[in-house]
């Protein structure tokens, strides 16, 4: 991951029958099965929830351990993004992508 990642948001998805937001696009709103999912905009800030560590990888040479967590958005969407830094349970972070992965770190 790379420390130089934009953090202009995530693109979300939302189910125009139930509400749901989604982050990749899906072609079936996973909570009603409607096909009528349209941009929502943008998602820039998160609460980390729970973080790990991927120490090992099976068949990646030079592996370094990566520190992942699962966020949740205002709009109630839970994500799991990279970590680029030491944000910790609790915190606010942002977040953007790097490529196509979701990553975030501490606002500010």
């Amino acid at each position: 991951m790379s420390e130089t990642a934009t953090m202009t948001g995530l693109k979300v998805w939302k189910c125009a029958k139930c509400g749901a937001q989604f982050f990749p696009r899906r072609l079936l709103c996973l909570r009603c099965e409607s096909p009528e999912l349209a941009e929502d905009g943008h998602v820039h800030e998160a609460v980390v929830e729970e973080i790990t560590v991927v120490r090992h990888v099976l068949g990646q040479e030079g592996w370094k351990p990566r520190r992942i967590a699962n966020v949740r958005t205002p709009g109630n969407l839970m994500l799991t993004v990279g970590l680029l830094d030491e944000s910790q349970i609790g915190q606010r972070i942002e977040i953007g992508q790097d490529g196509t992965a979701p990553v975030g770190r501490a606002k500010g």
